[in-house]
């Protein structure tokens, strides 16, 4: 199967038959859901809902929850420390 994207629709091949489906973006979304739908009330799961969409690089906008002042640790020095294993400078002491 090859999937091709435009503007606004989406058209799948089915390299095995030649066979040819165009729908437009909001049939392949709606198409989604049903099929996550189904899916999901086969392996017996209840209440389901769309995540929200995130845009590309949203991330870069995050803020933290607490307050940060000139000398702590940065997230990415924190995250870094954290899977490596290491404990806080105050932690080691």
């Amino acid at each position: 199967m090859q999937v091709e994207y435009k503007a606004d629709r989406i058209r799948i091949y089915r390299l095995s038959t030649d066979e040819t489906i165009s729908l437009s973006i909001e049939e392949a979304e709606r198409l989604r859901m049903l099929l996550f739908v189904a899916i999901a009330e086969a392996r017996g799961f209840g209440d389901i809902e769309p995540a929200p969409t995130v845009e590309p690089g949203s991330f870069k906008n995050a803020r933290g929850i607490l307050p940060w002042s000139e000398g702590d640790e940065k997230a990415e020095g924190t995250i870094r420390r954290m899977c490596d294993g290491k404990p806080a400078e105050s932690e080691s002491e």
